[in-house]
């Protein structure tokens, strides 16, 4: 009988095992990656569109459609900040309004021109961490992304020497084009939005192991990053894993009885 109960434990370890390594893999990528294809809520399919929320994102053959969009907490200035066919209110282009247009789950609000954005992550995060972080920035037609240094803060300071440098061909390809306002007057057509997805394992930095980290910070030194939105994205586990872990309790339930 101790045999038999040593062995239905060990079985039940390496079944487990493999379903948190199955898991574990849909949500993490080796490098910065490119979002392959993103849905938003109205569509981005003509330059009239606005608020065009950000409801999923692709990377590979995942779709991550658990977003939860970062507050930015700081930004270097308070001017260019840009929304879909709608013209700001003077006066009203304020930090505080910069930084709620970086904090919306819509890829059509923003920033141009930007050199420093801080974000507060809801929960404290380690290397190991479940789903992906992601950005998204605006482009001009068939302009690359932007290169950007993302920096992990605790409590709003940098940790040690950790960073990760995202180049322009980490981003996914392009959206559908749509025209954008400037505050106070200024137009431009034909823009679009491309995303990069990463974890904290990608960074590289201190020896030892990222944790503590409840901020981010995105750096470019040359003002020429378009900030949109940051946050983190989970996925649904693909049937695969669900079968898997069906079977997985029937086999269990099998062996009780």
């Amino acid at each position: 009988m101790n045999i038999m109960i040593k062995r239905n434990r060990i079985v039940f370890r390496i079944v487990v095992a493999v379903v948190v390594m199955l898991i574990g893999g849909w949500q993490t990528v080796a490098s910065a990656a490119p979002i392959a294809s993103s849905t938003t809520s109205p569509a981005l399919t003509n330059v009239d569109t606005v608020d065009a929320e950000l409801t999923s994102f692709t990377v590979g053959s995942t779709v991550y459609d658990t977003l939860t969009h970062f507050e930015a907490v700081a930004v270097n200035n308070n001017s260019q900040p840009f929304v879909a066919e709608t013209t700001p209110v003077p006066g009203t282009v304020t930090t505080a309004y910069v930084l709620d247009k970086l904090s919306s789950p819509y890829l059509t609000q923003g920033k141009a021109n930007a050199t420093t954005v801080d974000y507060d992550l809801p929960t404290t995060l380690a290397a190991g961490h479940a789903g992906l972080l992601f950005m998204y920035e605006l482009n001009t037609s068939g302009q690359a992304g932007d290169d950007v240094v993302v920096i992990p803060l605790a409590a709003g300071s940098p940790i040690g020497t950790w960073s990760l440098t995202i180049n322009p061909g980490d981003y996914g390809p392009q959206t559908a084009l749509f025209n954008i306002q400037f505050a106070p007057t200024n137009a431009l057509s034909d823009v679009g939005v491309r995303g990069v997805a990463f974890t904290l394992d990608d960074f590289t930095g201190d020896v030892g192991t990222l944790t503590g980290v409840d901020g981010l910070r995105f750096f470019d030194a040359g003002a020429g990053w378009d900030p949109i939105t940051a946050g983190l994205a989970l996925a649904i586990p693909e049937p695969a894993s669900l079968s898997l872990l069906a079977m997985t309790g029937l086999m269990l339930i099998r062996r009780r009885a």
